[in-house]
C-alpha cells in the first residue's frame, strides 16, 4: 500500500509505511546528469584539511581527510562531515533550511588530541539519531547522535590487546550485522600493530565488535580464525556477496612480501610469502563453526596481490550479483573482479577497461559506484594523487594526478570521460563519497583531499525520471544497513543497490540511501526490498522523480 504525501524535500515527511516526497526542481543552468559543477566555494564549504603538522615538526603527511554524508541533524536533508589531523571535526549542517542550506560548525571533542581520520555512520542505539564511530589511526571511539547534529562525548572503545602493550594504527571501518542479532556490529581494519613505541611494526590483525544495547560495542574475538601473519589493510566492507542474508568480510590490503618484515616464510607452513586481499565467507546462516568466518581467499579468486588502497563494492554487470573493485599503485593495476556466482570472482580489469592507472595519474585511493549520467549503470569514480614525506617537496611521484571517471557503456566495458563530466583535478585526493545534496535526484560526488579544501561537485539534471529511497529499519539498525534494494523497470531492466555503513571508498561514509534512474517515459517501476532481518517486501507501480521513505514491516 502506498501512502502518497504531499510534501516537499523541504519539509520533513510525515510519519508512515511508505511516504513519497517529491523532488527538487532542477536548478537554473545546470547541465545534464554525468556532467558535474565544482561548487564548494558558492555553497560556503570552506574546511581544509591539514596534512602536515605545524606543531610537530618531521612528522609525515597525515592524508587521511575522512568525510561522511549523512542526515546529521535529523531534518531530511543531507550533511556534511569532514575530519582532520590535528583538529575537531567540521560540520556543515542544514538545520531545517533545506538541502544544501549548510552552515558550519565544530563538533566539539573531549579527546586531547582531536583527530578524524576514518569515520563511519549509522544509528546505533535504535533512536533514529545518526551516531557516529571514529579512529584517530590509534584509538577508536563511538560518539551517540543527541539531535539537532549534536553529539555526547566520545566513548572509547578498547581492546584486549591493548592491555598487554599493543598499538595499532587503523585506516578501515564498517558497520554491518554480522551475527544476524538485529544490532550493528562493527570491523575494523588495521594496517601495522606492535607492542609499544619502539616495537617492531608487523601486519595488523583485524578487530571484530559485536554490537550491543545503547551502542555499545564488546570485543569478539571467535568470529575471525587467526592467522599467524596478518594484513597490511586499507579498507574492510560488510556485505552479502553470496545472497544468503548473511554479511562477508573483504579486506583490501596493501601487498608485501613477509620478508619485508623480517619474517621467514620457512617457519609459517602454507603461507604465501605475498600477502594480498582476503575474504571471509559468513557461515551464520548454517550454524557457524569454530569461528564464524571462514577464510576463502584463495577458492573464491578474490585473493588479488597488489599494493591496494580503496574500493567499492556494488553490481556494475546489473547480473544482480555484487561485485568488487579495487584500487592499487602503478606498477600493479586497480582490479575489477566481477562476481560470477558461487563466492567465485573472475577479473574482468583488462576487458573492461576499468583500470585508471598511467603515467599521468599512477597512484590509486578511494573509489565509489555511482550512476553518474543516469543511464541505469553504475559508473566507477576513481580518486588519485600521492605525497609522501615530511617535507612538502619530498614526492615520490607526481604531485598533480587527476582523479577519474569511468562511463559504464553496456554493463561489461568502461571508458573514460573525466574531462567531458567536469571532473578533472589537481588535487591529492582521497576519500570519494556520495549523496543527493540538492535532492533533484541526481547523486553528487564530495572528494575529501589531503593537505588541501575538498571538492563538492554537484551532478546536473534534467527531466529524466529517477528514485531515490530511503530505508526505515527496525531498531536498532534503523539505517537498514545491509538492505539489498531491487528497482525493476517495465522493460525487465533491473538495478540493485546495497546499503553499506563504510567499506566504500576510503576513510568516509556515503549516504545511506539508494539512487536509481531510468530510461525516458518510464512513469513507474517494481521495488524489491529485502531488509538486512531478512524480511522481504516489493512494491508494484511505484511513481519515479520521488524520494520514497519505507519502513520496514512488522512481521
Amino acid at each position: 500500500m502506498l501512502a502518497l504525501a504531499a510534501c516537499s524535500a523541504e519539509d520533513p515527511a510525515p510519519d508512515g509505511p511508505f511516504i513519497l516526497e517529491n523532488g527538487r526542481s532542477c536548478r537554473a543552468g545546470a547541465p545534464a546528469p554525468g556532467v558535474f559543477t565544482e561548487s564548494a566555494e558558492a555553497l560556503g564549504i570552506d574546511v581544509v584539511h591539514e596534512g602536515f603538522s605545524s606543531e610537530f615538526a618531521g612528522l609525515p603527511l597525515q592524508d587521511f581527510p575522512a568525510v561522511a554524508i549523512a542526515d546529521l541533524d535529523g531534518d531530511g536533508a543531507l550533511d556534511l562531515l569532514f575530519g582532520n589531523s590535528f583538529t575537531e571535526d567540521t560540520l556543515y549542517l542544514t538545520g531545517g533550511r533545506g538541502p544544501l542550506g549548510f552552515q558550519k560548525s565544530i563538533r566539539p571533542s573531549t579527546i586531547e588530541f582531536p583527530s578524524t581520520r576514518a569515520v563511519v555512520v549509522a544509528d546505533l542505539d535504535g533512536d533514529r539519531r545518526r551516531d557516529l564511530v571514529t579512529t584517530n589511526g590509534e584509538q577508536l571511539f563511538v560518539a551517540l547522535g543527541l539531535g539537532g547534529g549534536a553529539f555526547a562525548a566520545e566513548r572509547e572503545l578498547r581492546v584486549a590487546a591493548q592491555s598487554q602493550g599493543f598499538r595499532f594504527l587503523t585506516f578501515a571501518l564498517a558497520l554491518g550485522d554480522i551475527d544476524l542479532d538485529g544490532t550493528l556490529d562493527l570491523a575494523v581494519g588495521n594496517q601495522f600493530e606492535r607492542v609499544g613505541l619502539e616495537g617492531k611494526e608487523l601486519p595488523g590483525r583485524e578487530l571484530l565488535f559485536r554490537g550491543g544495547a545503547g551502542g555499545t560495542f564488546t570485543e569478539e574475538t571467535t568470529w575471525l580464525p587467526t592467522r599467524p601473519v596478518d594484513d597490511l589493510t586499507f579498507l574492510v566492507s560488510l556485505v552479502d556477496l553470496d545472497g544468503d542474508l548473511d554479511l562477508e568480510l573483504h579486506e583490501v590490503n596493501d601487498a608485501r612480501f613477509l620478508w619485508q618484515f623480517g619474517i621467514d616464510i620457512a617457519d609459517y607452513p602454507g603461507l604465501e610469502p605475498l600477502q594480498g586481499d582476503r575474504l571471509y565467507r559468513n557461515r551464520r546462516m548454517e550454524g557457524g563453526g569454530t569461528s564464524l568466518y571462514e577464510d576463502v581467499t584463495t577458492a573464491s579468486g578474490a585473493g588479488v596481490a597488489v599494493a591496494g588502497m580503496g574500493g567499492a563494492i556494488a553490481d556494475y554487470s546489473g547480473d544482480g550479483l555484487p561485485d568488487i573493485f579495487l584500487t592499487a599503485m602503478r606498477k600493479d593495476t586497480n582490479k575489477l573482479l566481477q562476481n560470477v556466482g558461487g563466492l567465485r570472482f573472475e577479473d574482468r580489469t583488462d576487458a573492461a577497461g576499468a583500470d585508471t592507472l598511467t603515467a599521468a595519474h599512477d597512484v590509486g585511493w578511494g573509489a565509489l559506484f555511482l550512476d553518474a549520467d543516469a543511464d541505469g549503470r553504475l559508473d566507477l569514480f576513481v580518486t588519485h594523487g600521492f605525497l609522501e614525506g615530511s617535507d612538502p617537496d619530498d614526492r615520490l611521484n607526481r604531485d598533480e594526478q587527476s582523479n577519474v571517471l569511468l562511463r559504464n557503456v553496456d554493463g561489461s566495458r568502461f571508458e573514460d570521460v573525466t574531462a567531458a563530466a567536469g571532473l578533472v583535478t589537481r588535487d591529492w585526493g582521497r576519500t570519494p563519497v556520495v549523496g543527493d545534496l540538492d535532492r533533484d535526484g541526481f547523486p553528487d560526488l564530495v572528494v575529501g583531499n589531503a593537505d588541501g579544501p575538498p571538492r563538492v561537485f554537484l551532478n546536473g539534471c534534467d527531466d529524466r525520471p529517477w528514485l531515490t529511497v530511503r530505508l526505515v529499519g527496525t531498531a536498532p539498525n534503523t539505517d537498514a544497513i545491509g538492505a539489498h534494494l531491487t528497482a525493476e523497470s517495465p522493460d525487465g531492466t533491473r538495478q540493485l543497490r546495497i546499503l553499506q555503513a563504510g567499506g566504500e571508498g576510503l576513510f568516509g561514509a556515503t549516504a545511506t540511501e539508494a539512487y536509481f534512474a531510468f530510461p525516458r517515459g518510464t512513469e513507474t517501476v517494481r521495488l524489491s526490498i529485502r531488509f538486512p532481518t531478512g524480511t522481504t517486501v516489493t512494491y508494484e507501480a511505484v511513481p519515479t522523480r520521488r524520494l520514497a521513505r519505507i519502513t520496514e514491516p512488522v512481521q
